[in-house]
């Protein structure tokens, strides 16, 4: 695509900008995913175990959208 933009002249900017959006996206699902399994690797090593939590966090459920997480 990118000899076609600059050589022939006839591609297509709007590919550029939508590469550019799949991949600042993936990145920010990237460093969710990273940060909420710290601070729950945090939480569980602070708090004695993962069934101590389950029972004190029983009404509180968070959204889980990225299909790559690990469950402690």
């Amino acid at each position: 695509m990118w000899s076609m933009w600059v050589h022939i002249g006839s591609g297509n900017a709007n590919f550029f900008f939508a590469i550019v959006w799949v991949f600042a996206i993936a990145q920010i699902f990237i460093a969710a995913d990273l940060i909420s399994s710290f601070l729950r690797a945090e939480l569980v090593e602070d708090n004695g175990g993962e069934e101590e939590i389950e029972k004190r966090f029983e009404g509180i459920k968070l959204l889980n959208i990225c299909p790559f997480t690990i469950s402690l």
